[in-house]
């Protein structure tokens, strides 16, 4: 596989950081839980498997990083102190979860939908985990209670996102690698 410019990877970068903050923007608030249902999760997963592990983790990082000093780019409903509030849990596994999506397609050396799934999966559990984490300290909850609220309500969608990630992925990789046979 040819090696992309510094520039396209950049420029891809920026784009993953602004879509990363438009999947916050896109929020649902349910009755049941304290924690919005957002797009999120797709964006980073997606930079995760399509940036590789590095970029895919630098361009979350780097949202975080605007997010906090734009102070506007924040999910609605994460509070007035979106990195150290209820949810920071999940903001903070950001970086971790665009890395683990990305990580086991580089270490297998195979752009197989497996290693995709693997690194998907992972990260959802990842992201599941820091947040329920981060909930069971910010209301004094126990880890079952943190879970469902925070993981188990949002399951089915975390899966579709992830499988969708896995689709765009697999994918642009079979398209990608046809175009460099020819």
């Amino acid at each position: 596989m040819k090696r992309q410019s510094r520039f396209r990877r950049a420029a891809l970068g920026a784009l993953f950081i602004l879509l990363i903050a438009s999947g916050g923007q896109a929020a649902v608030h349910l009755p049941y839980t304290p924690v919005p249902a957002t797009q999120q999760l797709f964006f980073v997963l997606l930079a995760g498997v399509m940036l590789g592990s590095r970029l895919g983790a630098v361009s979350a990082a780097l949202y975080l990083l605007s997010a906090a000093s734009a102070q506007m780019l924040w999910p609605p409903g994460t509070g007035d102190a979106p990195l150290s509030g209820p949810m920071a849990g999940y903001l903070w596994s950001l970086p971790l979860v665009a890395y683990l999506s990305g990580m086991f397609v580089e270490r297998a050396r195979s752009e197989a939908p497996i290693h995709f799934t693997m690194g998907v999966c992972a990260a959802i559990g990842a992201f599941n985990a820091c947040g329920s984490l981060r909930l069971i300290a910010a209301f004094d909850m126990g880890g079952a209670e943190a879970f469902i609220k925070g993981a188990g309500f949002f399951i089915g969608q975390q899966i579709a996102q992830g499988a969708l990630a896995i689709f765009i992925a697999s994918s642009a990789s079979t398209t990608l690698q046809a175009r460099e046979q020819k």
